[in-house]
């Protein structure tokens, strides 16, 4: 199983965010984690058809989901995002952080 968009976070910040910084961080997340999803997808389509396995795509450890059920709001979800998972915090820049 992959999630794309742990509690549609990213979705909902794309329908209406506080500011453009967030709205262009949803939608960056959000392209991040389809493009991993498509080379998940990918790796499995190869590997079915019984041709050479390309190196595994990135994939998060479930425990680092483990609290995001407890975390409030979109933004709070985000933030959540940005901090714990790996792949994601070269979104940040310096300042942001």
């Amino acid at each position: 199983m992959f999630c794309i968009d742990p509690q549609d976070t990213m979705t909902a910040a794309l329908q209406g965010c506080k500011s453009q910084s967030q709205l262009d961080m949803a939608y960056k997340i959000l392209v991040k984690q389809l493009r991993i999803a498509q080379q998940t997808v990918m790796k499995y389509e190869v590997e079915y058809q019984g041709n050479e396995v390309p190196l595994s795509p990135v994939s998060t450890a479930p425990e680092l989901y483990s609290d995001f059920d407890k975390v409030e709001g979109v933004d709070g979800r985000m933030r959540y995002i940005l901090e714990k998972i790996l792949h994601h915090q070269g979104h940040l820049t310096p300042e942001a952080r």
